[in-house]
């Protein structure tokens, strides 16, 4: 497990340094002079220090009440043309070739993107808080989307699948049971092939018992784990829409493993949470 996510981590480092040599290559393609690795590589950096400081500007206005499409876009375009004059003066040519640069390398960066998102590595950001205490809203995880061609699905694993009563949508979760397994919960108490697990990770806001008859989500089963399935809980338990709700996962809608933090904002207050970013799932 955790060979695959060091080769997952050497595999986004990998694509962010094949970056600036997809730059050298446009460069010397629209006969770019005077073009080195060294400035392609400080000019790089400096774009991306650009685009992560754009990337906050549109939380900043929301936080505000500012959450008009149209200044948003606005926001956009200036940061594009930001970058292009950073490529022009950097690179001391032209804007059309700049431009030119430009686009040749966001068409490559974007082939090999959806290459990665399909097979390897995709992004994701939690918008709900089902999965408090691992994972707040704001967070912005990487998904390892190839482990499982190795390996079924474990107890304990964060993945990500298609909502199984609709499949448009995906959702998190973290696997309680898997095939075989007999599943019951008696007062908030789970239990797990008649045994009480008492996971770390797993918390209960709510005080109130809610009766089976009612509800699912402080009584259910025991029911049993069919075949090529998995049950699945929200680590926040009282806040969680789950198989408890609507029944289990199959193997095959499972998207990947959620593996670390990349990334986290405050909604609230748009403060960036440095201590999460770099938190392995």
């Amino acid at each position: 497990m955790l060979t695959i996510s060091i080769f997952v981590f050497l595999l986004i480092l990998l694509i962010f340094l094949v970056i600036p040599f997809v730059w050298f290559g446009c460069g010397k393609l629209f006969r770019i002079n005077d073009l080195t690795l060294k400035k392609v590589f400080l000019t790089y950096l400096l774009i991306l220090l650009v685009s992560i400081v754009f990337q906050l500007i549109t939380p900043l206005l929301n936080l505000i009440g500012i959450t008009n499409i149209f200044i948003e876009l606005f926001v956009g375009i200036v940061g594009l043309l930001i970058t292009v004059w950073i490529i022009k003066n950097r690179f001391s040519t032209t804007i059309p070739r700049s431009i030119g640069v430009y686009i040749s390398s966001i068409i490559c960066i974007v082939g090999l993107a959806l290459f990665v998102r399909a097979y390897f590595v995709q992004a994701y950001k939690i918008p709900a808080g089902s999965m408090k205490q691992s994972l707040l809203v704001g967070d912005h995880i990487l998904v390892n989307k190839f482990i499982y061609k190795f390996q079924k699905p474990q107890k304990g694993d964060i993945i990500v699948f298609k909502f199984p009563p609709d499949p448009e949508k995906d959702f998190i979760k973290r696997v309680i049971g898997v095939a075989g397994d007999v599943i019951e919960c008696r007062d908030k108490k789970l239990y797990v092939n008649h045994e009480s697990v008492n996971h770390d990770y797993g918390v209960y806001t709510d005080p109130h018992i809610i009766p089976a008859k009612v509800r699912p989500r402080d009584n259910f089963g025991p029911i049993t784990v069919p075949k090529d399935s998995l049950f699945v809980m929200g680590d926040n338990r009282d806040e969680s829409f789950d198989s408890r709700f609507w029944g289990f996962v199959d193997l095959k809608a499972v998207n990947g493993k959620a593996f670390v933090i990349y990334w986290s904002l405050n909604q609230t207050n748009a403060q960036v949470r440095f201590n999460r970013i770099g938190k392995t799932l």
